[in-house]
């Protein structure tokens, strides 16, 4: 299917971010990363857009990520940043059809006739690859409705797992495809058992003892000490009912792996482990060596796990260096789809 098609229409000026955030990867994929972020971010009625989302701690809309299994370049937008929840769910449903993306999960047509939460919000992913076509997913906050409970019922975490906790279901993610959906789980303290737990309920238990290992190799200290302070969540994908089901587990960077040049160092060696191409992170995530922002760049840490094996991914967020006047505005916190 084709992306978007911006011939004959000039591109609207993107920050500086962004271009660094796509600086190392093939000539003709950038090309299609930036016109479809240009549909992303293409709107003139939005209040101050490359300042107002709640997706990152800096208050940029975007987050690139890779993936030490696949050579993917994945983005996560909040293209509604200042909107009604409604309105911004709408937006990203409309930003969907742009895209050339027609179709999807069942759940996204009724999506906007369920209750919402209060302050949800509504985010845009793509995940491009060289010679295909753009692929886009739809994150929204969640609760737990009974719709869904009904649509995913293979995803489902227990209410309590055995140890006691309680996980709270955050949001959900539908696509890439038209089955393809996830739910997100958030484990305000948690321990290898909890790893163990969700793996067991996801039908995944005999990789529970490599999953706890490399956990345990990529973090920065001792993992039930560091997830028990910062937590981490979870989120329980299916291609379709009655398929496998894949965990991805994500942790905080700089309580999991430290300083932004701490992630740098650890995701490189990953690429190099995997034999993946190393230069598109690399040249995206070179700023972190002067950023001097209290913010970090890096937006997650996560392990995916399937039936056959696993993978790192992290996330980058906007990465140019700060002025001093910058750093007098930027705040702490994260609502986006992967953080509180």
């Amino acid at each position: 299917m084709a992306g978007p098609d911006l011939r004959g229409a000039a591109r609207p000026a993107l920050p500086a971010d962004v271009h660094q955030g796509v600086a190392g990867v093939d000539a003709a994929l950038r090309e299609g990363v930036l016109d479809a972020l240009s549909t992303v971010f293409g709107a003139r009625d939005l209040p101050a857009p490359w300042a107002a989302s709640d997706l990152t701690a800096d208050r940029f809309p975007l987050e690139f990520g890779f993936h030490g299994l696949k050579d993917t370049l994945y983005w996560t937008a909040d293209p509604a940043a200042g909107l009604a929840p409604r309105a911004r769910l709408a937006r990203v449903l409309s930003l969907v059809t742009r895209l050339g993306q027609g179709g999807g999960h069942p759940l996204i047509d009724i999506l906007p006739d369920l209750p919402i939460m209060p302050r949800a919000g509504a985010w845009l992913s793509g995940r491009h690859d060289l010679g295909e076509a753009l692929r886009c997913k739809v994150y929204t906050d969640w609760s737990d409705h009974p719709e869904a409970r009904a649509l995913t019922p293979d995803i489902l975490l227990p209410r309590r797992l055995p140890n006691g906790a309680r996980p709270v279901l955050r949001g959900i993610g539908l696509g890439p495809g038209s089955e393809r959906a996830e739910l997100y789980y958030r484990f305000h303290h948690a321990s290898l058992r909890h790893v163990r737990h969700i793996l067991s309920a996801a039908g995944l238990q005999g990789r529970a003892d490599q999953v706890c290992a490399a956990i345990t190799d990529m973090a920065a200290g001792d993992p039930d000490r560091l997830l028990d302070r910062a937590g981490m969540i979870a989120s329980l994908a299916q291609d379709r009912p009655g398929a496998a089901v894949e965990v991805t587990f994500y942790f905080f960077p700089q309580s999991f792996l430290g300083s932004d040049r701490s992630c740098r160092a650890a995701f490189l060696g990953v690429l190099r482990a995997c034999g993946r191409n190393p230069r598109p992170y690399a040249a995206a995530s070179m700023p972190v060596r002067q950023r001097v922002a209290r913010s970090p760049c890096h937006g997650f840490v996560a392990l995916t796990v399937t039936a056959r094996g696993q993978g790192w991914g992290i996330g980058l967020r906007s990465v140019t260096a700060p002025t001093l006047a910058d750093k007098d505005r930027i705040k702490g916190g994260c609502n986006g789809p992967y953080q509180d």
